[in-house]
């Protein structure tokens, strides 16, 4: 279907091919077509053409020429190797390699239900230098502004960056194909992108009960167990919940939805050598949603012989041998045992999320709280409901806190056990024993948090969440009871 264009024409020379009356440009060594030549341009052939019609394809940036061999009619791509300057007519002749894109934009991009901006990149270059122009296409039969959109797509040049303004018409829910496009002037190249905007918003959450009291230790020889850590519920990112269980599924809810968000206090560490208790329950609740409850940590337990208690995660034995309480299923680890042996005797690690609480190895040396579980719902990796660590007896080794916010004893023997770190389920310490003759306390656990994370921004709150972004998203951390409303 190709024409052989006269070798080493002269400046104005003419050759006719397709029905198109070209005329060769000595000063640019290019056959040109004549100016205004009617040209079709759209993404799909046009209907029913006669010999000679052109037609750029707008989706490839190529032009075509419809074509008669006597047999047979087809559309044939001018200039396969070349294009047009865009200056007076379609070059016949030319070189061109398509424009290489080096940032890829997503294959699905999700707006705002909230009409805010947000944007995507596409980055491409021209292996021969040239600029790129950067384009957007929808596909519908006459390109128009999706439903979805609240005003026409801006697009940054300099950058590559696409922005995007939703509509906030909850009517116009629903997904659009856009194609981005990346052209050096000759060539193109394109990618294809859906692009949605739902009003049902999906809530991620993380929800970490307070932590358990530390046990409390008598005089003279014998130590408390630590407090058990906040059960712990995710389903952030296929991250882990407590208790080795899997990420949980995310809520979904429609505008107007409200949920009460109820943050446990942590439990209160043993007085002397008396009982602590429990850390309190955290929750998400919502009308018609069965609630989403975390456990509190159980409290250590103490020289008295008062039990360790069981709770999301379990507290640590008390110093007479027991062992550690039970944590809840898909929330926490149980604690570690206690020792007590003669005169000594320690406490056992409090259960964390993460791991179970250590058994005391000695009388003097506490066993080291369980290690919290670590998440990335706010956009950092943090660690939270690590359990308490044991106390000791007559020496320094009072337990560590596990790692994500478990008190400890201080590491000094006749400390009150350290307090979880707020707002974070951490287990309390257990106090370790005096020698001189004082009764020593546990230490409190930390309070819990509820975290939720969502690309829909709430419409009100209560309870003062400190509000965050990642990318596009925005997280809700709630320190204290309330409710969040979308």
């Amino acid at each position: 279907m190709a024409t052989n264009f006269p070798n080493s024409p002269a400046n104005g020379a003419t050759h006719t091919f397709g029905g198109t009356v070209y005329t060769y440009n000595s000063t640019k060594g290019v056959w040109k077509a004549a100016a205004g030549e009617a040209v079709t341009i759209s993404d799909t052939p046009p209907s029913n053409p006669g010999v000679g019609d052109l037609w750029f394809d707008s989706s490839v940036a190529k032009t075509y020429v419809y074509y008669s061999d006597g047999s047979s009619s087809q559309w044939v791509q001018l200039n396969p190797s070349g294009g047009s300057d865009g200056a007076d007519g379609a070059d016949a002749t030319g070189d061109g390699e398509s424009p290489i894109i080096y940032t890829e934009p997503p294959t699905l991009h999700s707006l705002s239900a909230s009409g805010n901006t947000s944007s995507v990149q596409m980055q491409a270059v021209d292996p021969e230098g040239t600029s790129i122009t950067y384009g957007i296409a929808y596909a519908n039969s006459t390109n128009a502004l999706p439903d979805q959109l609240a005003s026409a797509t801006t697009i940054d040049q300099t950058t590559g960056t696409y922005t995007f303004t939703p509509t906030t018409n909850t009517s116009n829910a629903g997904t659009f194909k856009a194609r981005l496009s990346a052209s050096d002037g000759i060539t193109s190249v394109k990618r294809f992108m859906n692009v949605n905007l739902s009003f049902v918003h999906t809530l991620y959450y993380v929800i970490v009960a307070g932590g358990g009291g530390g046990g409390g230790s008598q005089p003279n020889y014998a130590s408390g167990g630590g407090g058990g850590a906040g059960g712990y519920r995710s389903s952030w990112n296929n991250e882990s919940s407590g208790g080795g269980a899997s990420a949980e599924s995310p809520i979904t809810g429609s505008p107007g939805d409200t949920y009460t968000i109820t943050v446990g206090a942590g439990g209160t560490g043993a007085v002397s050598s008396g009982a602590g208790t429990n850390g309190g329950d955290s929750s998400i609740a919502k009308t018609g949603m069965t609630t989403i409850t975390s456990i509190g940590g159980g409290y250590g337990g103490s020289s008295s012989g008062t039990s360790a208690a069981s709770g999301g995660s379990g507290g640590g034995g008390n110093p007479y041998n027991q062992a550690g309480a039970a944590g809840t299923a898909n929330q926490g680890y149980g604690g570690g045992n206690g020792y007590g042996s003669g005169n000594d005797y320690s406490g056992g690690g409090g259960g964390g999320a993460g791991a179970v609480g250590e058994s005391a190895a000695s009388g003097t040396e506490g066993g080291v709280g369980g290690v919290g579980v670590a998440s990335t719902i706010t956009g950092t990796s943090v660690f939270r409901a690590g359990g308490g660590g044991g106390g000791d007896w007559n020496g320094p080794n009072g337990g560590a806190g596990g790692n994500g916010g478990g008190g400890d004893a201080n590491q000094t023997s006749g400390a009150n056990g350290s307090a979880g770190t707020a707002n974070t389920g951490g287990g309390g310490g257990g106090g370790g024993a005096d020698t001189s003759g004082s009764a020593v306390n546990g230490g409190d656990g930390g309070s819990g948090v509820v975290i939720l994370r969502t690309s829909s921004q709430a419409t009100a709150t209560t309870g003062s969440p400190v509000e965050t972004t990642d990318g596009s998203d925005y997280i809700y951390q709630f320190n204290a009871d309330g409710t969040i409303t979308f």
